[in-house]
């Protein structure tokens, strides 16, 4: 199975921030004999408060479940690999395998429920709306399954762009009935959560070779709905007739969340910002070493913003000011996004090994270094 927990070493350093959250423990995740180099983990894990259990997955092929406490093993599974976020939804975990199955699996025991084979490799963390799992695949495809018997409901394809589109795909939003989700085409659209008709489309990419792709999963306040396309900015619409209420210029979004009435978004020149949507305009701006890759979608902690950087560190970000408190280094970087809860903060990095963080930790880890720097 996977390596054992490590010990922690090295003392704490003083920071007159207080620390938001402390290094409790941290596994690999990789196979014993396999040593793979260091590739892209796009794992996002499970969580369940409580049950006291975290589920995550390798591309090595191997599912744990572990114990939020300790991090110690309850149960593995082979299930081939998987590099897509996991969803938790009543007693199973739903997943993406590289190979283009869609795994429901059985929390407690590890057992598998059913598999559903999609034509793509899916890569972001499927949804539950009401008796259906949705899964959005690469080839720019949407899949309703029923998510007690893997039997298939429904699915929505766009074709993909001439031009090339940015790798990743959007999340569907579930809001009133309605599953919203954009395409590498440019597109969002407003799919029936019933039965996957088409409630309305909007292209949202601009004229031209410019990338056109609408990643970031949309935000829903209220009746209006936020998406962006990379070269096409933000845009407000209504979310009954997808009419454009207004637009942003603000270009490269590849990650929405909505907090405290305004937005928070990730662009892909390697910048977490915070946008007002009442007055229209960016509160703060907060770039990050350009070295250090592509930002993921932002974890809302406390006063925290967690963003994860693709070939960089793990940053909490102060919600009101955008000042960066504090920073992990695992030395591989971290292509997905944590999960976050009551127990802490857990986030997997490239070279597959699941770091837990948690607030009252006595010890920790001498790579989490709080940031002194001034932040303009």
């Amino acid at each position: 199975g996977p390596g054992s927990t490590m010990p922690l070493m090295g003392e704490g350093t003083l920071t007159s921030q207080p620390v938001p959250q402390e290094l409790a423990w941290f596994r690999s995740l990789k196979l014993k004999g396999i040593n793979l180099e260091p590739s892209f983990e796009f794992t996002k894990p499970a969580y369940s408060p409580t049950d006291n259990l975290i589920w995550t997955g390798s591309a090595d092929g191997q599912l744990v479940c572990l114990s939020v406490l300790s991090g110690k093993t309850v149960w593995t599974a082979e299930v081939g690999g998987v590099r897509s976020g996991l969803t938790l939804h009543q007693d199973t975990v739903y997943m993406g395998a590289d190979d283009g199955r869609l795994i429901a699996i059985d929390a407690f025991t590890g057992k598998r429920k059913w598999e559903y084979r999609v034509k793509g490799v899916i890569v972001k963390a499927p949804v539950i709306s009401g008796k259906h799992v949705l899964a959005v695949d690469g080839t720019n495809a949407v899949y309703a399954i029923e998510h007690q018997t893997g039997k298939w409901a429904w699915q929505y394809r766009r074709d993909p762009p001439r031009h090339f589109a940015v790798f990743g795909e959007s999340i569907p939003r579930v809001s009133k009935g309605a599953i919203l989700v954009g395409f590498s085409d440019g597109y969002l659209v407003n799919l029936s959560a019933s039965d996957g008709a088409v409630i309305w489309t909007k292209n949202l990419a601009p004229e031209g070779p410019k990338f056109l792709d609408v990643d970031g999963t949309p935000v829903v306040s209220g009746d209006v709905v936020y998406a962006a396309s990379i070269g096409g900015g933000l845009y407000a619409l209504d979310l009954g007739t997808g009419d454009v209420k207004w637009t942003m210029s603000v270009f490269g979004i590849v990650a929405l969340e909505e907090h405290q009435d305004d937005l928070l978004a990730t662009l892909d020149t390697g910048a977490l910002i915070r946008i007002d949507t009442y007055g229209r305009k960016i509160r703060w701006s907060t770039q990050f070493p350009s070295t250090y890759g592509s930002p993921n979608e932002p974890q809302i902690v406390g006063q925290y913003v967690i963003v994860n950087l693709s070939k960089g560190a793990m940053y909490w970000v102060d919600s009101a000011t955008g000042r960066p408190i504090r920073q992990f280094h695992s030395g591989a970087g971290f292509h997905a996004a944590p999960a976050i809860g009551k127990h802490g903060v857990f986030a997997v990095d490239n070279a597959a090994t699941l770091f837990a963080f948690r607030t009252n930790v006595q010890r920790f880890d001498r790579r989490v270094t709080p940031l002194t720097n001034r932040h303009d």
